[in-house]
C-alpha cells in the first residue's frame, strides 16, 4: 500500500490523477460485469441479486447497459474535477475497486461453474 500512498502524495499536475485512472478501471470492470451478468442471466446460469439491476434487465438489457455506461462516464467526468491529492476520495475509490473486483470474481466463477 505504500506505493499507492506515495502515488497519492507525489501526484504532479502533468500526470493523470490516480482517481481518474481508478475511475476508468471501475468503468471497464463495470462493462465486463454487465456482459457477464447479461450472459449469465440470459443463459439462466445466474440471477441478478441487485433488485434495481434485476428490474432493469427485465425491462430490457439495453437499459442495464445504458445505466452502467451513463453512471460510469459520469464518475470518470467527476473524477477529473477532484483535486489530485484528495487522499480520502482516492482511498474510497480503491475500496470500491476492491469490492467490485471481488463481486466480479464471484459472478465470473458462477458463470464458468455452470457452463
Amino acid at each position: 500500500m505504500s506505493i499507492i500512498s506515495e502515488k497519492i502524495k507525489s501526484n504532479r499536475s502533468s500526470e493523470t490523477p490516480l482517481i481518474v485512472i481508478l475511475a476508468v478501471i471501475l468503468f471497464v470492470l463495470s462493462m465486463i460485469d454487465a456482459v457477464c451478468t447479461h450472459i449469465g442471466t440470459h443463459l439462466g446460469l445466474i440471477e441478478e441479486a441487485n433488485p434495481f439491476m434485476r428490474e432493469a434487465i427485465e425491462v430490457t438489457v439495453l437499459f442495464m447497459y445504458a445505466w452502467k455506461i451513463v453512471w460510469g462516464l459520469l464518475f470518470i467526468y467527476l473524477s477529473t474535477k477532484i483535486p489530485p491529492n484528495s487522499a480520502v476520495v482516492t482511498w474510497l475509490a480503491i475500496i470500491a475497486l476492491s469490492l467490485y473486483i471481488a463481486v466480479m470474481g464471484i459472478h465470473t466463477f458462477w458463470i464458468f461453474l455452470n457452463l
